[in-house]
């Protein structure tokens, strides 16, 4: 049977089913693509996480040993003014 042999009835039945079959597989589709930009954002929230933990261990050390160097200066400083 084609389109073309079809009574308006069945012809508007036959449009109503393809519309509704193209509505179901767009939203499956998109909420896949959802699903994809969920699963992104999460692995970018996560890298961020890892990225500010680095960050703050690194300048924690760097403040450390700056703090020694001032210690170290201030000791020098001190043994020199006693001589």
């Amino acid at each position: 049977m084609t389109v073309a042999t079809l009574n308006n009835g069945q012809l508007q039945m036959h449009f109503t089913f393809t519309l509704l079959f193209i509505m179901v597989v767009y939203r499956l589709s998109r909420e896949e693509e959802l699903e994809k930009k969920r699963a992104e954002m999460l692995d970018n929230a996560k890298w961020r996480a890892d990225q500010r933990s680095s960050n703050v261990k690194k300048y924690q050390e760097e403040d450390e040993k700056e703090k020694l160097i001032v210690d170290k200066t201030q000791q020098a400083g001190s043994q020199a003014f006693l001589k």
